[in-house]
């Protein structure tokens, strides 16, 4: 099961629209095309940055194979780190991060979250998508949400739970 966290924008609408999520790991689209993946996130600096350390080792080394090893740890290393520059990129426009998202995929993640989320929405909670089989296979995550806390329970009930207390 993936984890991904969510962000949302101060003063957008909570209408489902404005939240952003952001996978957990590994972003194999950033490990073989990087430049095209720092292009179409828009993440500038970070593209800038490596074209000049890519110029930079052309210049200094003379193996290609070393040149080729060098650029291809440079490459792992994006991919390792590229949802976490997603993240800092969204903190820097104003996103906050509003919660955690559990599912098998990103439609999955964003029901759960969407169905436990207690924040204002406009709009329903999405449905989920169908499984494909009989079985339904919807995890919930836990109470990582807001939690508005409810009544207090009476301690002078003859039960507890389903049994009845001592003496009772």
């Amino acid at each position: 099961m993936r984890s991904y966290t969510v962000h949302h924008k101060d003063g957008e609408a909570a209408d489902g629209t404005g939240f952003v999520f952001v996978k957990e790991g590994f972003c194999w689209p950033a490990l073989f095309v990087p430049a095209l993946w720092l292009l179409f996130h828009r993440h500038w600096l970070v593209l800038a940055s490596l074209l000049l350390v890519s110029f930079g080792l052309s210049r200094i080394t003379t193996d290609e194979a070393t040149f080729g090893f060098i650029i291809f740890i440079v490459q792992i290393l994006i991919a390792f780190e590229a949802n976490d520059l997603r993240r800092w990129k969204l903190a820097r426009h104003g996103y906050n991060l509003v919660g955690i998202a559990l599912g098998h995929n990103i439609d999955e993640a964003e029901w759960a979250f969407f169905h436990a989320y207690d924040g204002p929405l406009e709009t329903q909670a999405p449905r989920p998508p169908s499984s494909g089989g009989g079985k339904s296979r919807w995890h919930l995550p836990g109470r990582w949400h807001r939690h508005k806390p409810g009544p207090v329970p009476p301690h002078d009930l003859d039960v507890v739970g389903l049994f009845p207390r001592a003496g009772g």
